[in-house]
């Protein structure tokens, strides 16, 4: 091994230290305050409905909805890919997310605040996938390649439109939401 060798693989050590010790501490730390201020966004704009009297306080959609916009900002450091595997690995059976929050959305009266509270609730689901997604770098390597997988399976554009029909909702319900905050 030459001087120059043992420079290049000293360099290539130092270069993937540092790649690891930045998507392993600031990175994180960066991304978990971004997520937190959209939450906390999303938080203001269900406020908004109640101080504009379109949903009371008191009534059992905000305030769930509520509670959930609070947990997800209270524990957006823990939610990681690694402990919706151990999450989903210690339950017995598929199991309803939120089915309080979301009966209490669906018993709202007035139609547009329930649109409105179904919209606040998908964003923040959106935020919480987008979340694990970037903070695992992992998954960065694992994604592109399952997807690659089922393009190459040839059950690929069946799944990819189905994947699309239950995204657009969500895509929609943010356009929609960016159009309401402004």
């Amino acid at each position: 091994m030459t001087a120059e060798d043992l420079v290049s693989a000293i360099a290539g050590l130092l270069a993937l230290g540092a790649l690891i010790w930045f998507f392993g501490g600031p990175w994180q730390k960066l991304w978990t305050a971004s997520v937190r201020q959209r939450l906390f966004e999303l938080r203001d704009q269900l406020f908004d409905l109640a101080a504009d009297g379109r949903i009371a306080f008191a009534d059992p959609a905000y305030r769930e909805l509520r509670n959930h916009l609070n947990v997800c900002i209270r524990f957006s450091h823990a939610l990681t890919f690694g402990a919706l595997v151990a999450s989903a690995a210690a339950r017995d059976g598929p199991t309803e997310p939120a089915p309080a929050l979301r009966g209490a959305i669906e018993r709202v009266e007035d139609p547009d605040v329930r649109q409105r509270l179904r919209d606040i609730a998908q964003q923040s689901a959106l935020e919480a996938v987008a979340h694990m997604v970037i903070r695992s770098p992992a998954l960065w390597v694992v994604l592109p390649l399952a997807m690659a997988g089922i393009a190459l399976s040839g059950k690929g554009i069946g799944l990819a439109s189905k994947a699309i029909e239950r995204l657009m909702p969500a895509l929609e319900a943010g356009d929609r939401a960016e159009a309401h905050a402004r």
